[in-house]
């Protein structure tokens, strides 16, 4: 992805080590998030990512339990 949307790519990056790469990934998430809707998401391992996450949040506590 860095390569495609980051100027001087994954090479740039790299070279300004760990905060960068941390920096840019935590922009990129925070314009992508917004528009994305996971409930149309086709990947196999994002899927089985928001239904555990859907299960933690409503499990128990949807059925009234372990508030």
């Amino acid at each position: 992805m860095a390569d495609a949307i980051h100027h001087g790519g994954r090479a740039a990056l790299k070279r300004g080590g760990f905060p960068a790469e941390g920096a840019a990934k935590h922009d990129w998430a925070s314009r992508i998030a917004p528009r994305m809707d996971p409930s149309a998401n086709a990947s196999p391992s994002f899927q089985k990512l928001r239904d555990a996450l859907l299960r933690l949040t409503t499990g128990p506590r949807a059925a009234g339990e372990g508030a």
